[in-house]
């Protein structure tokens, strides 16, 4: 027998064994280990969650447990989540080890705790989250976005310090990956300007890194929010989105550097109201103040072009919280009722449906439900990804993580819960999960 057979005896051994031995934790080798290896008694459960369907690879919002998970109640696995809070290596691992398993039940025991949002669980996030070792190491670097958004999950808003530190932590400021662009996200949402100067500082000229773009064009709408002017000059070579992104942050940070081009671009493609460089020329004119453009921008918004209204509903997921918010959401109001639910109409509709849900109007949940109800996907995934934040495609991306989530309106829960159950598609159910886990965090239902 040659060492290639026997190294390869040896290693399914070692899987056999993997498999069989007994669960083993390092808090007294708490019963409930064993019943979760085993699919059996009160904690059975965790092993179809965390060993079957795989939820703590994918996350719970990608796992088909999602729902269980989200209604978990008073089946919450409190002593076995305390065990496995007890960080036992690097990249957050748990002390917790479980031969089937491996030691990756950290991070899904704090994603069941953001799903629940339990006060219950307050003091294992407090006690968790008081060793700021835990996030300063390099091996955690990119956990730190995860772990903004379990706690955006969960929603206490006495956890933005916490949140604040971890992205800005170090020297210099940690800009590397997106867990500035997650938390000026949730910011956003929870009305906290604590992150005002840190998003100030991404858009340093001195910093040139492809890693950056996330975090400054989370930034960079989390300042056109809090009506900070402060990098409007510097938005043009920093570039933190599309073009057209651009554009409206500009014109809604009062630069009118540009307002000739946009007034030219507005003229030249006069005959062509479907460009989305014309849309966002009238968008940032009219939040300059020019009220020829404002009627214009409405106008197309809400008129019978297909093409050149789907273009300029694109536009209105950035314009959230401007001035002109207020006045699109007066005109949508009058004519979203009327749109059929399918093709470019139904998308159309489905970002205007996103836009008033995200702005408090609870009156378009009939057409939330007819809208999920539509066979056409890209109708639904608009809708989705709109309320999920995570549209792409469009001038305004949040993060991918979902953490731009959710509408401040109460009964939108049920209507998720409803098309989460009847969605087909993967990618349109995790939008919709993913809208559906940071409603509380964002002050609905």
């Amino acid at each position: 027998m040659n060492h290639m057979t026997i190294g390869r005896l040896a290693t399914c051994l070692a899987t056999a064994l993997l498999l069989t031995v007994p669960a083993v934790s390092h808090a007294g080798d708490h019963p409930g280990w064993a019943e979760a290896t085993d699919g059996k008694g009160d904690y059975g459960y965790l092993r179809k969650w965390f060993f079957e369907d795989g939820c703590p690879g994918k996350g719970f919002t990608a796992c088909k447990d999602f729902k269980a998970a989200l209604n978990i109640g008073d089946k919450f696995p409190t002593p076995l989540v305390t065990d496995a809070l007890v960080v036992g290596g690097d990249n957050l691992t748990s002390k917790s080890c479980i031969p089937a398993w491996g030691c990756s039940t950290l991070i899904p025991s704090l994603e069941l705790i953001g799903m629940r949002g339990s006060p219950d669980n307050k003091a294992l996030l407090d006690g968790f989250f008081a060793n700021a070792e835990l996030w300063e190491s390099n091996q955690a670097r990119t956990r730190r976005a995860v772990l903004v958004r379990i706690l955006g999950w969960y929603g206490d808003k006495s956890f933005a310090p916490v949140i604040k530190a971890m992205v800005e932590y170090e020297p210099g400021r940690e800009f590397t990956n997106v867990a500035l662009a997650s938390a000026a996200a949730l910011f956003e949402q929870w009305g906290d300007n604590s992150l005002i100067e840190a998003c100030q500082a991404t858009f340093d000229p001195s910093i040139d890194s492809p890693a950056i773009q996330d975090a400054r064009s989370s930034c960079a709408h989390y300042l056109l929010k809090f009506g900070d002017k402060s990098v409007a000059g510097k938005l043009k070579r920093a570039k933190p989105g599309s073009d057209a992104y651009t554009a409206v942050l500009l014109g809604g940070m009062g630069d009118s550097s540009n307002k000739a081009e946009w007034q030219t671009t507005v003229k030249d493609f006069a005959g062509s109201p479907d460009r989305t460089e014309r849309a966002a020329a009238l968008a940032a004119l009219a939040l300059l103040g020019d009220a020829k453009a404002e009627k214009e921008y409405l106008a197309l918004l809400t008129g019978k072009n297909p093409d050149a209204a789907f273009e300029h509903a694109q536009i209105l997921a950035i314009l959230q919280g401007t001035p002109l918010a207020k006045k699109a959401a007066a005109a949508v109001k009058k004519v979203v009722g009327k749109l059929d639910a399918k093709d470019k109409v139904g998308r159309t509709r489905a970002m205007m449906v996103a836009f008033l849900l995200r702005s408090g109007d609870a009156s378009v949940l009939p057409d939330a439900v007819a809208l999920f109800a539509s066979d056409d996907t890209d109708v639904r995934s608009q809708l989705a990804g709109a309320l999920a934040g995570t549209l792409r495609g469009g001038p305004f991306v949040g993060p991918g993580n979902g953490i731009y989530g959710g509408a401040p309106v109460a009964g939108l829960g049920k209507v998720l819960d409803e098309a989460w159950g009847n969605e087909s598609d993967a990618s349109v159910k995790t939008s919709i999960a993913q809208a559906w886990v940071m409603l509380r965090s964002v002050g609905g239902n």
